[in-house]
C-alpha cells in the first residue's frame, strides 16, 4: 500500500493536469511567477523546502506509511520527486544526505537548484502538497473501506489529480488480484 502511495505521487510530477495545465512541462523546467532575470535568494528557497517537507513528514506520518518507512527512506522518496522536478542529484548523494542534518540537506539541495528551478519550485512544491493530500486521503478512506468518503473526495477534489489515483489504485488492484491468481494456480498443479 505504501508503494502505491508514492506512486501516485510520483506518477503526478511530470504529468499531473491542474485545471488543463502541466504540472510541469515535458523536457524542462516551468518557470511559473517570477521573471527569467529575477533570482530568488538562498533564504527564501530554503524556507520553502523546509515548508514542503514538514507537510511531506506529515502526510507520511497520517498515511501510517511510517510503520514500513523510516526517516531515510521518506526523506530519499522527498529527493526523487526534486531530482524528476530537474534537480541533478545521484541515488548516493540522495542516500548520505537523508541520513544526516536535515537542515545540512536542505542547504546542499538549495546550493543545487538552478535558477529556472528556484523560479518554479513554490509552484511545483504546491502542487505535490495538493497532490500528496488528495492521495492520502483517498488512502484513508480505502484503508477504512469507507465508499462514500472516497466518493467525496473524487466529487469535490481536482478532477485530473483522482481520476489518475482511482486509475492507478484500479491497475494496482488488478495486478494485486493477478498475483494471487498466480498464486493459487501454483499450488493447484
Amino acid at each position: 500500500a505504501q508503494a502505491i502511495w508514492l506512486k501516485l505521487v510520483w506518477d503526478q510530477v511530470p504529468s499531473a493536469s491542474l485545471g488543463g495545465r502541466r504540472l510541469v512541462p515535458k523536457g524542462a523546467v516551468a518557470a511559473m511567477t517570477l521573471e527569467d532575470d529575477e533570482q530568488i535568494d538562498d533564504m527564501t528557497i530554503s524556507l520553502q523546502m523546509q515548508q514542503f517537507l514538514d507537510e511531506w513528514h506529515f502526510r507520511v506520518l497520517n498515511a501510517n506509511m511510517a510503520a514500513s518507512w523510516n526517516r531515510t527512506q521518506t526523506l530519499v522518496a522527498a529527493m526523487d520527486l526534486f531530482e524528476a522536478h530537474g534537480l541533478p542529484i545521484s541515488a548516493e548523494e540522495k542516500w548520505e544526505l537523508a541520513s544526516g542534518d536535515e537542515d545540512e540537506m536542505v542547504e546542499v539541495l538549495v546550493g543545487k537548484m538552478s535558477p529556472a528551478l528556484r523560479r518554479s519550485f513554490e509552484h511545483f512544491a504546491l502542487q505535490l502538497q495538493l497532490i500528496v493530500s488528495t492521495a492520502t486521503r483517498v488512502r484513508a478512506a480505502l484503508d477504512e473501506s469507507d465508499t462514500k468518503e472516497v466518493a467525496r473526495i473524487v466529487e469535490e477534489g481536482d478532477k485530473g489529480i483522482t481520476q489518475h489515483i482511482l486509475k492507478q489504485t484500479v491497475i494496482e488492484a488488478a495486478s494485486q488480484v493477478g498475483e494471487k491468481k498466480d498464486i493459487r494456480n501454483s499450488w493447484s498443479k
